[in-house]
């Protein structure tokens, strides 16, 4: 499939098969997979996780699981602390994709994260390229999904400002009780700012 801009679109992804337009985006393409969503309202930032899993596979689509509750429950924080970076409150304004596009978990494939072999391979590191090259700021979620970005910086003309922060799963958080939940949240939030 292959969708090319008409005049006044703008091509925020272009993979070795699909250019995806912001018209595209809003009307008729839905990228296949879970790996990635898409913004319905394109603001020019994404977050990059390390992979998708047994929930993302069910709802086709990435942070369906507890990551999503947590990164819901953290956009509002971003966005009041930095909204001329984080410009709503809502996933939706926001590209989510992974640092490996393969689903993983115990079940499936004995495993919860991909091989670092996987995320460093010359391929998948040129395919999360493609995915967020467009972007002018990224927060990657998870060690693995630093490395991707630091290889994509390495290896490709990568220009948007990248915060590392923390994976937003409870256990990456540190598994904080629900009444230190929110303050875990703020240091999270602050963390991705300070970085901008």
């Amino acid at each position: 499939m292959s969708i090319t801009p008409s005049l006044g679109e703008k091509t925020i992804f272009q993979g070795t098969l699909n250019i995806i337009t912001t018209d595209s985006i809003m009307n008729t393409y839905r990228p296949p997979g879970c790996h990635i969503e898409l913004p319905k309202y394109p603001s020019g930032v994404g977050f990059v996780f390390i992979c998708p899993g047994r929930y993302e596979e069910k709802h086709g689509r990435p942070c369906a699981g507890q990551t999503g509750v947590m990164l819901e429950a953290a956009l509002p924080l971003l966005f009041a602390k930095r909204p001329q970076i984080f410009p709503s409150p809502e996933r939706d304004h926001y590209l989510i994709t992974n640092a490996w596009p393969t689903v993983e978990y115990q079940g499936k494939t004995m495993r919860s994260v991909p091989l670092k072999a996987d995320i460093i391979s010359e391929q998948n590191i040129e395919r999360l390229y493609h995915e967020i090259k467009e972007l002018q700021y990224i927060v990657a979620c998870g060690k693995l999904a630093h490395l991707a970005l630091d290889l994509c910086r390495q290896n490709f003309p990568l220009q948007a400002a990248v915060a590392k922060a923390a994976h937003t799963s409870r256990q990456a958080l540190g598994c904080p009780t629900k009444a230190n939940l929110p303050s875990r949240l703020d240091q999270w939030a602050e963390s991705v700012v300070q970085q901008f």
